[in-house]
């Protein structure tokens, strides 16, 4: 279970990036010109794939895990 500090570690900065570009839009909504209205849009789907990204490694992790779980009560119990 080396992979949930980096996953955690990954998923705090996105929250924090989150939290900063809301305290921003809602601070100065008057400020924030169509670029960089563009450029917030696509640091929010850049954030979605990338939860995406995180959320299908962890089945991927969580599946390897019971497998050679698995396999190890296997072996223990003869059946290999």
């Amino acid at each position: 279970m080396e992979y949930l500090p980096f996953v955690e570690i990954a998923m705090l900065t996105l929250l924090v990036v989150l939290a900063l570009t809301i305290l921003l839009q809602r601070r100065q909504p008057q400020a924030l010109s169509e670029g960089v209205q563009i450029r917030l849009d696509a640091l929010d789907r850049t954030m979605a794939d990338m939860a995406t990204a995180f959320r299908f490694e962890a089945q991927v992790m969580r599946d390897d895990t019971r497998g050679a779980l698995s396999g190890q009560s296997q072996l223990i119990e003869g059946r290999l």
